[in-house]
């Protein structure tokens, strides 16, 4: 769990990372770089949450070992 717990805080932070970048490159009218930029947030915000998933799974299935 401790590994899925660490790639979750690995996507977030990717997922803030660029999204910030994303803004700031809309804010300089770089379209393309923006929305390029926010797809691959939009990217690692899904992948953390089917690990959040993938976590949840397993805590409930160790409680019901335990």
């Amino acid at each position: 769990m401790k590994k899925i717990k660490h790639q979750i805080r690995l996507e977030s932070s990717r997922t803030v990372k660029f999204s910030q970048e994303a803004k700031k490159a809309f804010e300089a009218k770089n379209w393309q770089q923006g929305k390029a930029l926010m797809e691959k947030a939009v990217t690692a915000s899904k992948k953390s949450q089917e690990l959040i998933k993938q976590l949840q799974k397993a805590s409930a299935t160790n409680k019901i070992i335990t």
